[in-house]
Protein backbone atom coordinates (compact mmCIF):
# COMPACT_ATOMS: atom_id res chain seq x y z
CA UNK A 1 0.00 0.00 0.00
CA UNK A 2 1.27 3.08 -1.19
CA UNK A 3 0.29 6.35 1.26
CA UNK A 4 0.90 9.83 0.21
CA UNK A 5 1.52 12.14 2.91
CA UNK A 6 0.85 16.08 2.26
CA UNK A 7 1.53 18.66 5.03
CA UNK A 8 -0.70 21.76 5.34
CA UNK A 9 -0.37 24.53 7.67
CA UNK A 10 -3.65 25.97 9.27
CA UNK A 11 -3.03 29.30 10.65
CA UNK A 12 -4.81 30.69 14.08
CA UNK A 13 -7.91 28.31 15.60
CA UNK A 14 -8.03 25.35 14.43
CA UNK A 15 -11.74 24.34 13.39
CA UNK A 16 -13.65 21.74 11.48
CA UNK A 17 -13.89 23.47 8.49
CA UNK A 18 -10.12 24.65 8.28
CA UNK A 19 -9.39 21.00 8.50
CA UNK A 20 -12.01 20.42 6.08
CA UNK A 21 -10.82 22.63 3.66
CA UNK A 22 -6.89 21.50 3.77
CA UNK A 23 -8.54 17.70 3.28
CA UNK A 24 -7.08 16.68 6.23
CA UNK A 25 -7.28 12.67 7.46
CA UNK A 26 -4.26 13.15 10.48
CA UNK A 27 -3.51 16.13 12.11
CA UNK A 28 -0.33 16.39 14.21
CA UNK A 29 -0.84 18.20 16.93
CA UNK A 30 2.24 20.91 17.13
CA UNK A 31 3.96 21.71 20.23
CA UNK A 32 6.18 24.60 21.23
CA UNK A 33 8.68 24.52 24.48
CA UNK A 34 6.43 25.69 26.88
CA UNK A 35 4.19 22.75 26.07
CA UNK A 36 6.89 20.06 26.32
CA UNK A 37 7.21 19.52 29.47
CA UNK A 38 4.48 19.91 32.61
CA UNK A 39 1.58 21.54 33.18
CA UNK A 40 0.66 22.35 29.76
CA UNK A 41 -0.08 26.04 28.96
CA UNK A 42 -1.95 25.34 25.61
CA UNK A 43 0.77 27.21 23.54
CA UNK A 44 0.69 25.93 20.42
CA UNK A 45 -2.91 25.08 20.31
CA UNK A 46 -5.85 27.00 22.26
CA UNK A 47 -8.40 25.09 24.20
CA UNK A 48 -10.41 26.29 21.54
CA UNK A 49 -8.57 24.01 19.02
CA UNK A 50 -8.36 21.64 20.98
CA UNK A 51 -11.97 21.36 21.13
CA UNK A 52 -12.45 21.38 17.78
CA UNK A 53 -10.45 18.57 17.27
CA UNK A 54 -11.78 16.39 19.65
CA UNK A 55 -14.97 17.04 17.06
CA UNK A 56 -13.47 16.62 14.31
CA UNK A 57 -11.63 13.04 15.23
CA UNK A 58 -14.93 11.72 16.19
CA UNK A 59 -15.24 10.84 12.39
CA UNK A 60 -13.70 7.23 12.00
CA UNK A 61 -11.28 8.55 8.98
CA UNK A 62 -9.52 11.34 11.30
CA UNK A 63 -6.67 11.04 13.61
CA UNK A 64 -4.96 12.85 15.94
CA UNK A 65 -1.76 12.34 16.45
CA UNK A 66 -1.15 13.99 19.76
CA UNK A 67 2.53 14.60 21.97
CA UNK A 68 3.65 15.34 25.01
CA UNK A 69 0.67 16.14 27.56
CA UNK A 70 -1.52 16.59 24.71
CA UNK A 71 -3.11 13.29 25.64
CA UNK A 72 -4.42 15.65 28.55
CA UNK A 73 -5.76 18.08 26.79
CA UNK A 74 -8.17 15.95 25.13
CA UNK A 75 -9.20 13.87 27.95
CA UNK A 76 -8.78 14.56 31.48
CA UNK A 77 -8.62 10.84 32.73
CA UNK A 78 -4.83 10.65 30.71
CA UNK A 79 -2.04 12.42 33.23
CA UNK A 80 0.05 14.63 32.25
CA UNK A 81 3.39 13.73 30.53
CA UNK A 82 6.10 13.04 33.30
CA UNK A 83 10.06 12.48 32.85
CA UNK A 84 11.85 9.18 33.75
CA UNK A 85 10.49 6.94 31.04
CA UNK A 86 13.60 3.91 31.14
CA UNK A 87 14.85 2.67 27.60
CA UNK A 88 15.02 0.07 26.13
CA UNK A 89 10.63 0.65 25.57
CA UNK A 90 8.91 -2.63 24.53
CA UNK A 91 5.53 -3.26 22.16
CA UNK A 92 2.46 -4.81 23.43
CA UNK A 93 0.77 -7.49 21.24
CA UNK A 94 -0.96 -4.78 19.43
CA UNK A 95 1.78 -2.40 19.20
CA UNK A 96 4.21 -5.08 18.17
CA UNK A 97 1.88 -6.19 15.13
CA UNK A 98 2.05 -2.30 14.22
CA UNK A 99 5.89 -2.12 14.81
CA UNK A 100 6.44 -5.39 13.45
CA UNK A 101 5.17 -5.27 10.29
CA UNK A 102 3.61 -1.70 10.04
CA UNK A 103 2.82 0.02 6.23
CA UNK A 104 6.25 1.35 6.08
CA UNK A 105 8.34 -1.76 7.28
CA UNK A 106 9.02 -3.24 10.66
CA UNK A 107 10.88 -1.01 12.93
CA UNK A 108 13.89 -3.15 15.97
CA UNK A 109 13.11 -1.17 18.60
CA UNK A 110 12.13 1.99 20.16
CA UNK A 111 14.78 4.07 22.60
CA UNK A 112 14.38 7.65 23.97
CA UNK A 113 17.33 9.48 24.37
CA UNK A 114 17.73 13.10 26.04
CA UNK A 115 17.04 14.16 29.28
CA UNK A 116 13.38 14.22 29.83
CA UNK A 117 12.41 11.07 28.17
CA UNK A 118 8.48 11.18 28.80
CA UNK A 119 5.72 8.64 29.73
CA UNK A 120 1.83 8.82 29.89
CA UNK A 121 1.59 7.29 33.39
CA UNK A 122 -2.44 7.17 33.78
CA UNK A 123 -4.24 5.97 30.75
CA UNK A 124 -7.71 5.46 30.56
CA UNK A 125 -9.05 1.86 30.75
CA UNK A 126 -10.37 1.94 27.45
CA UNK A 127 -7.11 3.05 25.62
CA UNK A 128 -4.87 0.31 24.29
CA UNK A 129 -0.87 0.40 25.10
CA UNK A 130 1.16 0.20 22.00
CA UNK A 131 4.59 0.82 23.79
CA UNK A 132 5.57 0.52 27.56
CA UNK A 133 9.02 1.40 29.17
CA UNK A 134 10.84 -0.82 31.13
CA UNK A 135 8.93 -0.24 33.85
CA UNK A 136 5.69 -0.83 32.02
CA UNK A 137 4.95 2.90 31.96
CA UNK A 138 3.26 3.60 28.79
CA UNK A 139 4.87 5.58 26.00
CA UNK A 140 2.20 5.03 23.31
CA UNK A 141 -1.25 4.72 23.12
CA UNK A 142 -4.27 4.29 20.84
CA UNK A 143 -7.04 6.17 21.93
CA UNK A 144 -9.98 4.17 20.71
CA UNK A 145 -12.70 6.75 21.54
CA UNK A 146 -10.67 9.57 19.49
CA UNK A 147 -9.33 6.75 17.04
CA UNK A 148 -6.16 8.29 17.78
CA UNK A 149 -2.65 7.95 18.53
CA UNK A 150 -0.57 9.82 21.62
CA UNK A 151 3.20 9.80 22.60
CA UNK A 152 4.62 10.86 25.30
CA UNK A 153 7.71 12.41 24.36
CA UNK A 154 7.67 14.61 21.05
CA UNK A 155 11.35 14.02 20.49
CA UNK A 156 10.91 10.18 19.68
CA UNK A 157 9.62 11.02 16.53
CA UNK A 158 11.61 14.05 15.54
CA UNK A 159 15.30 15.28 14.25
CA UNK A 160 15.32 17.60 17.49
CA UNK A 161 15.56 14.44 19.01
CA UNK A 162 18.21 12.83 17.28
CA UNK A 163 15.93 10.02 15.84
CA UNK A 164 17.65 7.38 13.97
CA UNK A 165 17.66 7.07 10.05
CA UNK A 166 17.46 2.89 10.07
CA UNK A 167 15.23 0.32 11.41
CA UNK A 168 15.28 1.05 14.80
CA UNK A 169 13.46 4.35 16.42
CA UNK A 170 16.21 5.79 18.43
CA UNK A 171 16.15 9.65 19.66
CA UNK A 172 19.80 10.39 21.08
Amino acid sequence: VVYKVQGSKIEGEITAEKLQDKSCDIFQMSLEEADAGTPLKFSALSEASIDALKKWADDPHHVILGFQSFAHATDDRYSLAQPGAKDPMEASKLGGSIVDSGPFGAVGQFNQGGSWQGTIDKVPANACTLINDQEGKPIMVLDVDLGSVFVSDVDLLTTLGGISENSEISAA
